[in-house]
């Protein structure tokens, strides 16, 4: 299989931004766990925890659950905008695979949580 040199350097451009894609992504769900390991487990004020009869859910459960409600159509979304418009971009532009890779999946993440908040409280 012989490559000429267009071919080597559209691979490596698109590897890079996927990568870039990849590791914002990584950034985002470190900073959640993070985020989830430091948060407390008992309320500060006392209340009871759980869901309904007056309590209210612990900081650390909190996370969870709105982790589980948007931040698993968050990825989703990063996988599905950011790959479009980094594909897009690629095709499109002559700008750093870096630069694309961040561009798509900053849009993407700010995209699907303002699409998982509007959904998340349209249902109310």
């Amino acid at each position: 299989m012989n490559f000429d040199d267009a071919t080597v350097a559209r691979k490596g451009r698109t590897a890079r931004a996927v990568l870039t894609m990849v590791c914002v992504a990584g950034l985002a769900v470190a900073g959640y766990f993070l985020a989830l390991w430091l948060a407390p487990d008992v309320n500060a004020s006392g209340q009871c925890s759980g869901i309904g009869f007056g309590c209210t859910l612990t900081p650390r459960n909190a996370l969870l659950f709105f982790g589980f409600l948007l931040g698993l159509p968050v990825l989703i979304g990063l996988i599905i905008f950011g790959g479009a418009t980094a594909a897009l971009l690629l095709r499109r532009t002559d700008m750093h695979p870096v630069l694309i890779g961040l561009i798509s999946a900053i849009g993407a993440l700010l995209l699907s949580l303002v699409l998982g908040f509007v959904l998340l409280f349209a249902a109310y």
